[in-house]
């Protein structure tokens, strides 16, 4: 990985790339064609709609930059930068939802499965929430628990063991701490779930 020298790093959160790569991701979704939770990513809209070409190249930029943004997020100044951001809950809020379809072996049938994005989406909230009162309170309010169960609950179907158990203890690790403050938070006491 570039990010594997200390100076890299430096160089990486000097440049702003948190930032750049959130603007990026926000330019992505916006363009994307279908909401990242309806949208495949393998389906060809262009040549009307028949066919797979495989990832397109935004799903692929997304996950890469997601990645990216998760690995800025070990160093304190990569976590200050991305928390600093105003958009960064609900856009990885909605980097969690994506899914990709998967053909499944000697069957005709798709099924959903997490993308490495929802994975680092999760990762990223995780580490930001970690250091920052501010973060836990905004993905209450952005209704991020029922979101995070859902990720749970669609990990089990997940076919990428390594993926399943990476997404699923972030997942877990994010409801702990925001279980602290759920249970008076207005978002939480006033909601009928």
């Amino acid at each position: 990985s570039c990010l594997s020298s200390s100076d890299n790093w430096v160089l990486a959160i000097e440049a702003k790339a948190p930032s750049v790569l959130i603007e990026l991701l926000l330019i992505l979704v916006i363009e994307m064609p279908a909401p990242p939770m309806a949208n495949d990513f393998g389906h060809d809209r262009k040549h009307g709609g028949h066919g797979h070409r495989g990832p397109s190249a935004s799903s692929t930029t997304i996950e890469m930059a997601i990645a990216t943004i998760e690995l800025l997020c070990r160093r304190s100044e990569g976590r200050e930068m991305v928390s600093s951001h105003a958009i960064v809950v609900p856009l990885m809020k909605k980097m969690m939802m994506m899914r990709k379809k998967i053909k499944v072996s000697n069957t005709n049938s798709n099924h959903q499965q997490l993308s490495r994005a929802s994975e680092c989406a999760c990762g990223v909230l995780l580490s930001i929430a970690r250091h920052s009162v501010k973060i836990q309170e905004e993905s209450l309010e952005e209704s991020m628990v029922p979101h995070l169960l859902l990720l749970l609950q669609q990990s089990q179907c997940n076919t990428n063991t390594n993926a399943n158990d990476r997404g699923k203890k972030k997942a877990i690790n994010l409801l702990k701490l925001l279980q602290t403050n759920w249970p008076h938070h207005p978002c939480i006491t006033n909601a009928n779930y």
